[in-house]
């Protein structure tokens, strides 16, 4: 097992850009993708972080499918029925 974290962040609006700087800046995570309904704004949190920018959960999951864990950074509304 590698000594880092492969890890998301899902949700870039409001909490999930503090998320996105805490995994980037963190010595034992990897930030490998952000991923947002909004590409743009998901581009714009992943770029600084040489990270892959993708427009949903399922774009993240289809392409990034070795992660370690993934931040769920998404209004409640969003992911609980």
């Amino acid at each position: 097992m590698s000594s880092t974290l492969r890890t998301a962040v899902v949700g870039v609006g409001g909490i999930g850009g503090r998320h996105v700087k805490a995994v980037a800046s963190h010595p034992r995570a990897d930030l490998v993708a952000v991923a947002d309904l909004d590409v743009e704004a998901a581009r714009v949190a992943a770029e600084p972080h040489q990270a892959r920018a993708c427009g949903g959960l399922e774009q993240l999951l289809e392409q990034e499918p070795n992660l370690d864990a993934v931040i769920l950074a998404t209004p409640t509304t969003c992911t609980h029925r």
